[in-house]
């Protein structure tokens, strides 16, 4: 893990062969809460408003080299999302969104999978901080219509020319 405070880190959970190509599975933690992004050599990693690029991949070392291109400097990475139940929004892929009731949604890269995007997402229930052992709603390459806890991921859209791709979650 590589710490960015002591609240957030950028971790290798290992490699995964997708479409051809290998990508590192890099885990975002926010406290006890984290969601995974699958990046090629090349690919960009959000952390908030910062952004690393995966400069290299070594799988035999198990290593990955990130660079920074905008450092993360402390900023606040749970953005607030106020989604009532029977509501749907489309949420900017590798983020963390706070819902009113407390739970966190934490959102992976956009991937394409046997040709549709897909996108690692898990939903922490409220108090999940405090005590971690908990259970938690966690979606693998999850396609658009996959449930997600009491939500679901309505629609999942991969980004044009770099950017990150959209989830449309409701609740």
């Amino acid at each position: 893990m590589r710490p960015l405070d002591e609240r957030v880190a950028i971790g290798l959970s290992g490699f995964v062969s997708l479409g051809g190509r290998d990508l590192a599975r890099l885990d975002v933690t926010l406290g006890a809460a984290s969601f995974e992004a699958q990046l090629p050599r090349g690919g960009l990693l959000r952390v908030g408003p910062a952004r690393y690029e995966v400069h290299a991949l070594d799988k035999a070392q198990r290593r990955v080299r990130l660079l920074p291109r905008v450092p993360y400097a402390g900023q606040p990475l749970a953005l607030p999302l106020d989604l009532a139940a029977g509501q749907a929004r489309a949420l900017a892929a590798q983020a963390f969104y706070s819902l009113p009731d407390g739970s966190l949604l934490a959102l992976g890269n956009v991937l394409e999978v046997e040709g549709q995007p897909a996108v690692n997402a898990s939903l922490f229930p409220p108090g999940y901080e405090d005590d971690p052992m908990q259970d938690h709603a966690r979606a693998y390459r999850a396609r658009a219509g996959a449930a997600l806890g009491p939500g679901r991921l309505r629609e999942i859209a991969p980004g044009a020319q770099g950017a990150f791709g959209t989830v449309t979650f409701s609740r």
